[in-house]
């Protein structure tokens, strides 16, 4: 499947928040322990290794998101695209693209606690301390820039919730995916059997310099 680059942006963001900063040792060592004892010697403590992660929503961070939530899904982060403004950037003919601003949207959501504030802020500075400097592979210039942040709390409902949302700006660039010469396949590979048909077998490409017509198989095109 052809993915497009809003999702591939969503997942780069939800998979770094997710990530593990570093594993930590939550063993307790008596004074003057033997480090270099193995298992099944006298006294041996054994390694108790823990994930440390950006926030305290650990590996609960989806790029996308419409079911209900349940306490045990909390605290947890979604991330989402909303708007998108492009202008074109042309080169010459097919070759060009278009420059595009993207509002993304990192919303953290935790239960209503007496120190719910203080919860969200955690959620905050850890999203903002992973997308710092965030390079997306694949997404030709992207980078992030935070705009806003906004907090909300809902007691009302049967899960009190509270939500933080943190609002990105994601400036980059896409090219044109070609004229489709009988050629476009969805999933990605390059056949003719897919497209119109019956397939195209001549295109005539109109210039300043009149029309030049081609026929199947393509000619060298990157002459004319």
């Amino acid at each position: 499947m052809t993915i497009h680059p809003r999702r591939k942006i969503r997942e780069a963001i939800a998979a770094r928040i997710a990530s593990v900063i570093r594993v930590v040792d939550d063993a307790v060592y008596p004074e003057n322990y033997d480090y270099t004892k193995v298992e099944g010697d006298e006294g041996f403590v054994a390694y108790q290794p823990r994930n440390v992660h950006w926030t305290p929503a650990i590996d609960r961070v989806f790029s996308t998101r419409s079911v209900e939530l349940m306490p045990e899904d909390l605290p947890c982060i979604i991330v989402q695209t909303a708007n998108e403004t492009v202008v074109p950037v042309s080169k010459s003919g097919w070759d060009g693209g278009y420059r595009r601003t993207l509002t993304v949207t990192v919303e953290g959501l935790a239960e209503a606690l007496d120190d719910v504030e203080d919860n969200l802020d955690a959620i905050a500075i850890g999203v903002e301390g992973s997308l710092d400097g965030l390079l997306m592979a694949e997404i030709e210039s992207g980078h992030l820039l935070l705009e806003r942040c906004e907090t909300d709390i809902e007691r009302d409902g049967e899960i009190p919730i509270g939500a933080i949302r943190l609002t990105y700006e994601c400036v980059y660039t896409t090219y044109h995916l070609g004229v489709d010469l009988g050629l476009w396949d969805p999933d990605g590979a390059c056949i003719v059997n897919f497209g119109p048909k019956p397939p195209i077998q001549q295109i005539t490409v109109s210039t300043n310099f009149g029309d030049e017509t081609f026929t199947n198989p393509w000619e060298d095109l990157s002459n004319g």
